[in-house]
């Protein structure tokens, strides 16, 4: 039981602190990550929009004239 003895006050809210700025750094790492994704889910988004445009333009130009 001894050795569960709470720690003094300073040392405890050092600790505590670095807790936090651990998890504030991790979430940090997480959120960019999210937000990298999210920009080459735009990217590729905007290369097949067209392409996808102008294949159906294309498709039903076709069956008009056949």
């Amino acid at each position: 039981m001894d050795e569960m003895k709470k720690l003094p006050g300073e040392e405890e809210r050092k600790r505590y602190k670095l807790l936090i700025d651990r998890g504030t750094e991790v979430f940090g790492r997480m959120q960019q990550n999210i937000l990298n994704f999210n920009s080459r889910n735009i990217a590729f988004i905007g290369i097949i929009l067209p392409i996808l445009s102008i294949v159906l333009t294309l498709v039903l130009y076709l069956l008009q004239k056949g």
